[in-house]
């Protein structure tokens, strides 16, 4: 873990607020925000 990781999700909105900034595509955000999340809750609770 560094001193940037995030402690919990609230970080969130800054973090898109940031790839929005960057440039990042509409497409790239909706992943984040559901695809890759989805996939990762999945995981974790092993189904």
């Amino acid at each position: 873990m560094t001193p940037h990781d995030p402690k919990d999700i609230c970080i969130l909105p800054n973090l898109m607020s940031a790839l929005i900034d960057l440039g990042f595509p509409d497409i790239d955000l909706y992943s984040i925000v559901s695809g890759d999340w989805l996939r990762i809750f999945r995981v974790v609770r092993g189904a």
